[in-house]
Order: structure tokens, then sequence, then C-alpha cells
């Protein structure tokens, strides 16, 4: 396991520039698969469901979250432990993000970096050019990693085994879609279906 591998670069971006919501989410239905588990996550109402890598970095993981208003657009972000309660909530530089599973096509995307008031935790929301590919090639690719790189700052590196990926993220997003499309949804009359039983006898 990798240790404080971002601290530094985190607190140098911070510094230079002056969303996992940062709210304490109940968990339930927890499954492992590999390097990567899947669980329910709820407050109130509110409901995601998450694939997350949290074996790699002992103060860092990636989380995949599916939301029931939109269960085929994941978010894609991470957690930096910082190990410092933060004051305020702080908006950090937007940098480029590159990103690939093994050695397949390079995407040239964004990420942008906040902190909540109250959290420990330094965000990453990633901005993927096109999405629906790297997450197709990390259910069957081996490692995915990021370069991010930013004015005034070195590279920094993450890279996050994929094993039990496609297992975790396919558990995710069905159970998203159970709750999205609960089975009573499938039993409503609509104007396309006029069959009833006795057209059977």
């Amino acid at each position: 396991m990798k240790h404080k591998t971002l601290f530094v670069f985190v607190l140098a971006l911070f510094y230079t520039s002056a969303e996992i919501n940062a709210a304490t989410y109940n968990t339930r239905s927890y499954r492992n698969h590999g390097e990567w588990s899947s669980f329910e996550m709820y407050l109130g109402e509110e409901r995601s469901f998450r694939a997350v890598n949290a074996s790699d970095y002992s103060d860092l993981f990636l989380a995949v979250d599916h939301h029931p208003s939109d269960c085929s657009d994941p978010v894609i972000s991470a957690r930096i432990e910082m190990d410092e309660i933060f004051p305020a909530t702080n908006d950090g530089n937007i940098l480029s993000a590159d990103m690939r599973v093994d050695r397949r096509d390079m995407q040239n995307g964004l990420v942008s970096f906040s902190t909540e008031r109250g959290d420990s935790g330094a965000y990453l929301h990633f901005m993927i050019p096109d999405k629906a590919k790297l997450l197709q090639e990390m259910l069957n690719g081996s490692t995915l990693r990021f370069r991010l790189t930013g004015e005034d700052i070195d590279p920094w590196y993450m890279e996050f085994g994929l094993k039990g990926s496609m297992a975790a993220i396919t558990r995710a997003a069905s159970m998203c879609n159970e709750v999205s499309e609960p089975p009573e949804e499938f039993f409503k009359e609509n104007s396309e279906s006029s069959d009833s039983a006795k057209d059977y006898f």
C-alpha cells in the first residue's frame, strides 16, 4: 500500500490557488471484490451507489459513484486524506489530467480540487472526454493511471489496480438501476400495450 503520495502536491496546489459531498453518509450492502468494493451510501432520502478502490493507498481512494437521477453517467472522483480539518470550503485549481488504462489510448481531461469546511479530505473531481470508453477499459484492464499537471507544479502520478473493478462497477450500477426503476415501474399501463390475460384464452 502506498502512503501520502499526493500530500505535498495538494498542499502546493491550494497554496498557489489561494465533489464528493463532505457529509457523513451511512453505508450498507458492502461487498468486497478484490482491489475494489461496492456498497450503498445513504443520508435521509438521498442514496448513491459506489464502486471504490481504497486498497492501493493508505490516504487516497478512487470512487465511481452512480446516482439514481442518472445511473448511466457515473461520477469519477477521489479523496485524499490531509490529516487536518479545513476551516473553510475552498475550490482549488483546475488542472490537466491525463489518464489511461494500461497502454491503451490516453485521454486528456481536467481535474478540479476542493476542500470542505469541517472535513480533513481534499476532493478531486475528474472531467473525462470519453467517460464511457474509460469505464469500459477499466472493466477489462489491469491498471488505471493518472498524470496531473499544472503551472508551477511538478507532474504527479496516481495508479490504481483494476482487479475486481468489473464486479464492483457492475454491481453499483445494478443497484442504482434497481432504485431508479423499481419493479412496479414495469407494470404501469401505457398506450403501446393493450394486451390483457383474456386475449390469450
